[in-house]
């Protein structure tokens, strides 16, 4: 009984303990690149999602430091902002993470945004997804379509980025929707009503 009792114990001990750690992520700040890398938005939440396993690297061996997220915080849309702006005339990189939804509202759609002041021809990005979907993005197509794919609960996200001019890709963003529950009109509501209640009414005749 004792055994049991403890076993009991241990179990309950390791729910509490999941469940605090699940209490202890926090919301997205924004602040430099580093602090997703290994600072305190290493895991953190933008809405509904969970950013995690952050990873960066360039060409010129430039400071994650250098360059700084904003959360984006659009109602079933949310996503990341990258910024940076480095005086580099030729620089490539990669900006991995993943994100995270829950199962209620799985993800169905990306969405990827160019911003930079630089001459034509100048930047670019490739977007690529775990599922095997893409986006591309250039200076002459800054805003491209976006994709969609079978709800899922899971992404692993790229941006291979490059520049030939100073300061030429400015902000980066990252967009990430799911298609809500559809709720039913009033009108709708009164019409099904109307028809469940002449449903009963029939029902209540025929035993008659």
């Amino acid at each position: 009984m004792r055994q049991k009792s403890a076993m009991l114990g241990t179990a309950a001990a390791a729910a509490v303990s999941r469940a605090s750690f699940a209490a202890v992520l926090m919301p997205c700040a924004a602040g430099g690149l580093s602090t997703y890398l290994s600072g305190s938005n290493r895991t953190c939440t933008v809405l509904d999602k969970t950013i995690s396993g952050v990873s960066f690297s360039n060409s010129a061996s430039l400071p994650a430091s250098d360059w700084f997220v904003i959360p984006v915080l659009t109602p079933n849309d949310p996503g990341l902002t990258f910024i940076f702006n480095e005086p580099v005339q030729t620089l490539t990189g990669s900006i991995s993470y993943t994100v995270t939804a829950p199962s209620s509202d799985p993800m169905t759609d990306a969405s990827l945004a160019l911003f930079g002041t630089a001459p034509p021809g100048s930047f670019a990005d490739l977007e690529t997804l775990s599922n095997g979907k893409s986006l591309s993005a250039s200076d002459s197509t800054p805003n491209p379509p976006d994709v969609t794919f079978a709800p899922t609960t899971s992404l692993t996200v790229t941006d291979a980025f490059s520049q030939t001019s100073p300061g030429g890709l400015a902000r980066l963003t990252n967009q990430f929707s799911e298609t809500p529950a559809a709720v039913p009109e009033p009108s709708s509501l009164a019409l099904l009503s109307v028809g469940l209640s002449a449903l009963g009414l029939v029902r209540r005749r025929k035993r008659s």
